[in-house]
């Protein structure tokens, strides 16, 4: 699991572009629920995900799609 700001999101998303393009279509899938982002090889039962935290601080607010400086 890739846990951080956008320098480790940017890590997470090349890694799963190296490990997808060696996986089949139907053996693979990706899902977004907001901050989390998952990546799953379902023939190796393996999963690769990535909580995005934009300021790595507590915050009242942790919906990435809203998350803003004035918020």
């Amino acid at each position: 699991m890739f846990i951080g700001d956008s320098m480790q999101k940017a890590q997470f998303e090349s890694m799963v572009c190296l490990v997808q393009s060696v996986i089949l279509e139907e053996k693979k899938s990706f899902r977004r629920i907001p901050p989390t982002m998952i990546f799953k090889a379902e023939e190796y039962n393996a999963s690769i995900e990535c909580h995005w935290a934009p300021f790595m601080v507590d915050s009242d607010s942790y919906h990435a799609t809203y998350h803003t400086i004035l918020k």
